[in-house]
């Protein structure tokens, strides 16, 4: 059996115990130190190429959305599906079987993967690039075997030509028997301004029959399939717009409704300058908002919070706004530094949404956590804006529940999050400066296990012989006092 790492603050130093002499990938991630003794956190995957989308399957494991090419964005490369399963509960995944490889002659997957779904037997998977910008479906065979997933079919967009975002978000609801909606972003082609009228087509692969039309950038539409021995695609409905990047799509299991994670506008002047014009925001819409014909208009580009100045209401050429049109609807809250609107931590680049497990701590339980992705060529040591946020959807507040901007930190780009019964999953797309463009980066991709503890690790109050043993290190006197059970310590010092 493999390490279970609890973690508990003592004095300034944290401890961690091993059951064998086999080291776990026990890391801290900056989590916020009101709750450093409440979680166990492993690096459950590494070695992974630009991991991005993460679901469950129905025997528990996980599958993982990989993309194989020089680069993240290489237009040459290609998805595979990785199951993941830890068989001994330690937070490390011991296997690891390619479900679906899109290099391989006669399979379908070109192009970055940038969302996975899975409803029963079936995995909707969103990739992206031009020339493969599409969402796939496949079905799982009888087992969870190599090579086991059947391509079904695709839904295929055509941006115009340069386009500033395409599409990278999707949630799917189930409607029926083999019936499905599928809810899917549609960026905008330039970064402060509106998407030309009609511009993406859609066409099929695999013999899918579509609807003749074309449809429309910044919006959110639905789409329903009926999956026989046949795909079925029925008209797809737009059902929100002024929307830039809505990069993150997720189903409230409790109420039905959709929660969209909206990127705001880049700096217009020197978009190299990574600082936003406008902030990201977490958005809603009710089950009757998804279902009605009526698009709601979330703003953009007309309208949008000033990034750094909570309060000040900007258009997309940087213009204040006094007036909000009515029929705009206002985000359940926008994102801004925290402690200081100048120099605080930040955050851009919102990827991901995920409720909070069920056996989390109380304190979080009325809300949901949201990935960022942070600065695009930037990694762990200078990226200021790729927090994992904490909102509250009681309160109204939000938290970087693990920040880059703490003493264990070391984390890269947050693709996507994944929450099951006990613990929150998140991707890791690559912790190291500049890989998403360079071949070095393969590789470096990792998922991570936050798992919550029953009951928290109670340390007890030092004596005097342990507060000398603190005063001159704290390995020695620990080694003594865990040798009899053959555990292993491993102290790490500083201010959480």
């Amino acid at each position: 059996m493999k390490n279970v790492y609890r973690v508990a603050g003592l004095a300034g130093c944290f401890l961690t115990l091993s059951l064998s002499s086999e080291a776990v990938r026990a890391v801290d991630l900056g989590i916020d130190p009101r709750f450093q003794d409440r979680f166990r956190i492993t690096e459950f995957a590494t070695g992974l190429d630009f991991p991005n989308g993460i679901a469950q399957l129905g025997d528990g494991s996980l599958v993982v959305g990989t993309t194989q090419g020089r680069n993240f964005f290489d237009r040459d490369a290609k998805g595979q599906l990785i199951r993941l399963q830890d068989t001994n509960g330690d937070g490390v995944a011991e296997t690891k079987t390619i479900l679906y490889d899109g290099a391989q002659p006669g399979n379908n997957l070109p192009g970055g993967i940038s969302a996975v779904r899975v409803i029963d037997n079936y995995l909707f998977v969103t990739t992206f690039g031009e020339g493969h910008d599409r969402i796939s479906i496949f079905q799982q065979g009888a087992n969870f075997s190599a090579n086991s997933l059947a391509f079904k079919g695709s839904v295929d967009f055509a941006f115009p030509a340069g386009r500033y975002q395409a599409t990278s978000a999707l949630a799917v609801r189930q409607t029926g028997t083999e019936q499905f909606d599928l809810f899917f972003n549609l960026g905008a082609t330039v970064n402060n301004q509106a998407t030309l009228p009609n511009s993406i087509s859609v066409s099929g692969q695999n013999g899918i029959t579509l609807p003749l039309t074309n449809l429309t950038g910044d919006s959110i539409y639905k789409l329903p399939i009926t999956i026989g021995s046949n795909l079925t695609v029925g008209q797809p409905t737009v059902i929100a717009t002024g929307l830039r990047n809505a990069a993150a799509l997720e189903f409230s299991k409790t109420t039905g409704d959709l929660y969209i994670g909206e990127n705001g506008i880049d700096n217009i002047t020197n978009v190299g300058l990574y600082q936003s014009l406008t902030a990201d925001e977490i958005n809603r819409l009710t089950v009757a908002q998804l279902d009605n014909s009526d698009p709601k208009n979330f703003g953009f580009p007309a309208y949008g919070t000033q990034y750094g100045l909570p309060g000040v209401f900007v258009n997309g050429e940087g213009q204040i706004v006094s007036t909000k049109d009515p029929s705009f609807l206002d985000p359940l809250a926008t994102f801004q530094p925290l402690d200081d609107p100048k120099i605080g931590s930040q955050s851009t680049g919102v990827a991901s949404i995920a409720f909070v497990p069920t056996a989390f701590p109380n304190e979080l339980k009325n809300g949901l956590f949201l990935g960022f992705f942070g600065r695009l060529v930037y990694g762990p040591d200078d990226d200021i804006k790729n927090p994992l946020i904490y909102y509250d959807l009681a309160t109204n507040e939000y938290s970087h529940f693990l920040s880059t901007n703490r003493v264990g930190g070391n984390f890269g780009h947050f693709g996507s999050l994944l929450a099951s019964d006990d613990s929150l999953f998140a991707t890791d797309i690559g912790a190291r400066s500049g890989l998403l463009f360079s071949s070095p980066g393969s590789g470096l991709g990792k998922v991570y296990q936050l798992q919550a503890l029953q009951t928290a690790q109670i340390v007890p109050e030092p004596s005097t012989m342990l507060g000398t043993a603190l005063a001159i290190g704290c390995g020695a006197w620990l080694k003594r006092k865990v040798k009899k059970v053959r555990h292993r310590e491993l102290a790490i010092c500083g201010d959480g």
